[in-house]
């Protein structure tokens, strides 16, 4: 942010404002609505270099911050899934533990899974995709190898 703050000395509070509107992907008659302007001020304003550079700082800001958030959101989905197979580790070491109990241990197990790669591509980065069609216990053992890989 710093970087940034350098940049924006050169610019009007009301550019900085276009400028930052501008990084998050608003026309220009958007941003010349929302800051009191006429867009020929912004289509001006847009040929500067500071300008430019300006919207370019801050759109790298906010990509830093959304990868940042996509790294929070996966170890945190990293966290549950690990916890859930531990715990089903656990669970398939009890001496009576059913057939049935297994399979039903199994599928909850590749159920939250998916549910968490669903929502983080965790499932195909972690490159177990075809986990679906194996047996429970065989599932259960390759996520936990898959875990254990991402840990180290």
């Amino acid at each position: 942010m710093g970087a940034l703050v350098a940049i924006e000395h050169g610019l009007t509070p009301t550019q900085i404002a276009a400028a930052r509107l501008d990084a998050a992907g608003l026309k220009p008659s958007k941003i010349a609505k929302k800051i009191g302007v006429v867009r020929e001020t912004i289509s001006r304003w847009r040929s500067l270099p500071l300008y430019q550079q300006t919207v370019r700082a801050i759109m790298a800001d906010l990509d830093a911050a959304v990868l940042m958030d996509a790294r929070r959101l996966r170890e945190r989905a990293l966290a549950a899934v690990t916890s859930a197979v531990r715990k089903a580790e656990v669970m398939l070491e009890a001496p009576d533990l059913t057939p049935a109990d297994a399979v039903r241990l199994g599928a909850h197990c590749l159920d939250v899974y998916r549910a968490v790669s669903a929502q983080t591509g965790l499932l195909e980065r972690s490159g177990v995709e075809h986990l679906v069609a194996l047996d429970p216990r065989e599932a259960i053992e390759r996520i936990v190898l898959a875990i254990r890989d991402t840990e180290t």
